[in-house]
């Protein structure tokens, strides 16, 4: 069983597993005429194929690479099976090795916004507040639903990621040994933080608070990550009152933008070889096999 690999020369096959399981990217060649080229799929059981699918013949226009995301099944491939396909054409057959289009992705997320979020609520924990403030606003990620909590209160809400640059060769597939993929580049990350307070001077003075403490973050935690190659805000107050909201709050929405570095990273549950070292018992020669 593989996840990557080719076979034969006239016909040749190249395979390769989707790291994200359930769909198979097959790579075709033949100098024989297209119209006698075929492929199928076997799905494979002790050693044996038990159930084969052709998945074309006879095309007047050779298909070089074939995306097979489970033709004919309606689903993706099932990642509790083994299949394995066949190239025919005039010139003869090759087969890949037994494929299981399965995998356990495993996500390393991007973690700014725990960061921010962190950052927000020790350095609200540390603020000095004026005496005639009474308590100290909690901090949430994202907008508590259900019933108001106690005013004041401040809502962090990832709202925008957008793509600003990326690495050059981003989309080649590289010799991967690890099974780890990275979504690298620069983003623009936007964050909507709310402020909910029951006067227009708490209002104000979390306002400043706020930026503050995103602007005091950005030297010693967010470009040290690579986080802050520029940075704004922008803030925009105003106030909530009706029959239903009585009586009524002060609010403020704070709009923070940094471009910086994203990546996340996609790890999957592969087995990967990287060498296979082995003596030959007719000749007593060491053999090494690299990983392909």
């Amino acid at each position: 069983m593989s996840i990557t690999g080719e076979a034969g020369t006239d016909p040749k096959i190249g395979w390769a597993v989707s790291p994200t399981g359930g769909i198979v990217t097959l790579r075709l060649g033949s100098n024989a005429d297209s119209e006698t080229w075929t492929l199928t799929r076997g799905v494979v059981s002790g050693g044996v194929v038990v159930e084969s699918t052709t998945l074309f013949q006879f095309l007047d226009t050779p298909p070089l690479v074939f995306v097979d995301i489970g033709d004919q099944l309606q689903t993706p491939l099932d990642p509790t099976k083994l299949y394995r396909y066949t190239f025919t054409t005039v010139s003869g057959s090759v087969s890949t090795d037994d494929l299981s289009p399965a995998v356990t992705l495993t996500l390393e997320p991007d973690s700014l916004t725990q960061i921010l979020i962190r950052a927000l609520q020790a350095g609200l924990r540390s603020l000095v507040i004026p005496t005639e403030f009474k308590k100290r606003p909690s901090v949430f990620h994202a907008m508590p639903m259900g019933s108001l909590p106690p005013l004041p209160f401040v809502s962090v809400n990832d709202t925008l990621l957008q793509q600003d640059s990326i690495p050059i060769g981003q989309n080649s597939v590289p010799m991967n040994t690890e099974n780890r993929y990275a979504v690298g580049g620069l983003a623009n990350h936007g964050y909507t933080i709310a402020i909910f307070t029951t006067t227009s001077q708490e209002r104000t003075f979390y306002k400043n608070a706020v930026i503050g403490i995103f602007t005091a973050a950005l030297g010693p935690i967010m470009e040290a990550i690579g986080e802050n190659a520029t940075h704004r805000f922008i803030a925009n107050s105003s106030q909530m009152v009706s029959e239903d909201t009585q009586p009524g709050f002060y609010y403020v929405e704070i709009g923070l933008e940094m471009v910086g570095n994203f990546q996340i990273g996609v790890s999957t549950q592969y087995g990967v070889i990287n060498e296979i070292d082995f003596t030959d018992t007719n000749t007593g020669d060491e053999v090494i096999v690299p990983p392909h």
